[in-house]
């Protein structure tokens, strides 16, 4: 079994108000994005791990990524104007002989080893797995006025996290189908398709930093080792 992961990490980070792209904001000793690719890497069923990157960062990227061994082979991909553009880009550059693609956003830094492994078990049968959490808070559906619409039942609302995991054929059908804009994240294009979807429970650490405030709590989850 070939697996092979994909990494956006083009994207601008408008709202880390940064002059620095996110996933080269340090937490800790290292960029948030080191993190995720030494955790990828440590996996034994991942063979490559293939980073879409912003082409006027992309010698920015190499240079403070080359600081450190992440152990796996790295192919940087020029990144597209949305994340979905960016993983299209990645699909292409795949190797014929890949079964499964992995794909895990550059600045959720704190996945473990535990599910990488079982979202790459649960995917030789089920052929599409994420992960996610289920919601703790209160949601409600308001207008665009902002007024309540509807109180939602969070009995069976999960928030969505990656790695999302699928056969790479399956993927790469639901992108040709649909393209890189038709959903929120991977998984979406894939029901599309009438495929079920796996969901196995993530970890609440499992962060995405994209503001100022993850970030905070980002150093926190670090510094109190509950990672």
């Amino acid at each position: 079994m070939i697996v092979e992961a994909i990494v956006p990490a083009a994207g601008l980070g408008v709202r880390m108000n940064s002059s620095i792209p996110k996933p080269l904001v340090k937490i800790g000793k290292k960029p948030v994005i080191v993190y995720t690719l030494e955790a990828l890497a440590k996996n034994r069923d991942i063979k490559r791990i293939l980073v879409a990157v912003n082409e006027d960062n992309l010698s920015r990227f190499k240079k403070v990524i080359g600081r450190y061994k992440i152990g796996k082979s790295l192919v940087f991909v020029s990144g597209g104007s949305t994340r979905g553009d960016s993983v299209e880009n990645c699909l292409k550059q795949v190797s014929g002989e890949t079964d499964f693609v992995l794909i895990h956003d550059a600045v959720r830094p704190f996945i473990s080893q535990a599910l990488i492994s079982r979202l790459i078990r649960d995917v030789k049968e089920s052929q599409a797995v994420i992960c996610g959490a289920p919601v703790k808070a209160t949601i409600k559906k308001v207008t665009r006025q902002l007024i309540v619409a509807q109180t939602l039942d969070r009995e069976n609302i999960w928030e969505i996290q990656t790695p999302q995991v699928f056969a790479k054929a399956l993927l790469t059908e639901a992108y040709k189908r649909y393209g890189s804009r038709a959903g929120t994240d991977d998984a979406s294009l894939v029901e599309k398709m009438g495929q079920k979807v796996k969901v196995i429970e993530g970890s609440y650490f499992n962060i995405k930093i994209t503001t100022p405030e993850d970030l905070v709590l980002a150093r926190a989850i670090l510094k109190e080792g509950y990672v």
